[in-house]
């Protein structure tokens, strides 16, 4: 499921779920759809300064805009930042429809993954993200260690030091607890 039909739906899908859902919030949960949830979409991350990220995920973006399936606002919030506001717009259902045959087989993971990532804001899903990418990405390193946790809270402290210890391991055991760790590795 990786064509960019497929990836259109999918990201029409969750935007006509989430309306006013920002750019990085939406890239997060596409990641924790592949990631975690094995939704097969074919993106390539890396880790940047807002956790794992995609270019092609922005490049989908872009052309869901240009198909008029979606609208792309700038929002500026406090302190002179500016995000985006992604919105459904009249067509969005035809994108969604036209994925739905290649989607059907994941439908329990989507749902699982919105019901249990939907409602986080953009911030606490890139701490999530960050945790679960550093996690996969340095388990095999840190997996003889006799504290795995306390070196992926290490890990993601460097990565990203605007989270305070405390609430990346707070974050680390709640993902732990509900098995997204295990399920994404």
């Amino acid at each position: 499921m990786n064509s960019t039909d497929e990836r259109l739906g999918m990201i029409c899908r969750i935007i006509k779920e989430k309306p006013e859902i920002g750019k990085t919030a939406l890239m997060k949960l596409l990641y924790i759809l592949q990631q975690v949830y094995k939704v097969p979409m074919g993106y390539n991350y890396s880790i940047h300064t807002y956790g794992p990220y995609s270019t092609e995920v922005m490049n989908d973006v872009d052309y869901a805009e240009y198909l008029d399936l979606i609208s792309v606002e700038v929002v500026p919030y406090s302190v002179g930042y500016t995000g985006y506001r992604l919105t459904p717009k009249d067509r969005i259902s035809e994108a969604v429809e036209k994925a739905n045959v290649s989607l059907l087989g994941y439908e329990d993971r989507i749902n699982e993954a919105i019901d249990f990532f939907g409602e986080k804001t953009a911030k606490e899903l890139e701490l999530s993200t960050t945790i679960i990418y550093a996690y996969v990405n340095n388990f095999e390193r840190v997996k003889e260690s006799n504290n795995i946790n306390e070196k992926i809270v290490e890990i993601v402290k460097k990565i990203k030091p605007l989270f305070t210890e405390e609430l990346i391991r707070e974050e680390f055991e709640e993902l732990e607890e509900n098995k997204i760790l295990e399920k994404a590795s």
